[in-house]
């Protein structure tokens, strides 16, 4: 009976997991994945990524992050832009050529984006397990790895690629910095409150249809 249960349980997280990529797939492929607000163009594509990570745990969530910066990867390689260079090594600018770093800026942030909801989340857990709720938990997980993830990727360009893109796009490295950072603390912000408002209303939807399931079961 047990592991009859055990079983259920893997192919009902294997089920959701299947559906939460092909979403993201349906995001990545489509204008879905960049909701215009304004001067402004939001990104929708790391919400399934921390839903998995929330719902399904880290193991989930760092192979879906893993998906993310792979549907990246192969965008700016096979379909690049001006700034492709900073995350397909493949790609070249005249004499500015993608690297390692490229890489690591593609995969590390969009898998650490799989890793820290459910990280955060279980340190929420064990920390206080009464005063938010699970949905509140959620949200507030998926404001911080948002933000992270922004944070990481962007500073990772101005790290490693700093003068190259300052170059690419002609202007000084100094207007570079001030346009990174200006990023983050706008779509960033914006971004992560999209994802704290998603995450709560999806885990107030799904936990109580599994508190429903349970009761009927």
């Amino acid at each position: 009976m047990l592991e009859r249960d055990l079983r259920k349980q893997k192919l009902e997280k294997l089920t959701l997991f299947s559906v939460l990529t092909a979403i993201q797939l349906l995001l990545f492929f489509t204008p879905l994945g960049f909701l215009p607000i304004g001067a402004l163009s939001l990104t929708t594509l790391h919400l399934p990524v921390i839903i998995v990570s929330v719902i399904l745990g880290p193991v989930y969530g760092l192979a879906s992050g893993f998906i993310f910066g792979l549907l990246s990867f192969l965008r700016n390689t096979f379909a690049p832009g001006l700034t492709s260079f900073v995350f397909s090594p493949f790609i070249s600018y005249g004499i500015i050529r993608g690297n390692f770093w490229s890489l690591v800026i593609c995969f590390v942030p969009r898998m650490l984006l799989g890793l820290i909801p459910a990280a955060l989340l279980k340190l929420f857990n064990l920390r206080n397990k009464r005063r938010y709720s699970k949905s509140w938990k959620a949200a507030i997980v998926a404001f911080s790895a948002t933000f992270a993830h922004t944070f990481l990727v962007l500073s990772g360009i101005f790290l490693f690629f700093g003068d190259a893109y300052a170059s690419v796009l002609n202007k000084t490295k100094d207007a570079i910095f001030v346009l990174l950072g200006t990023t983050i603390f706008t779509n960033g912000v914006l971004e992560a409150f999209l994802a704290a408002f998603v995450l709560f209303a999806f885990t107030k939807i799904y936990y109580e249809y599994l508190r429903k399931e349970d009761n009927y079961g």
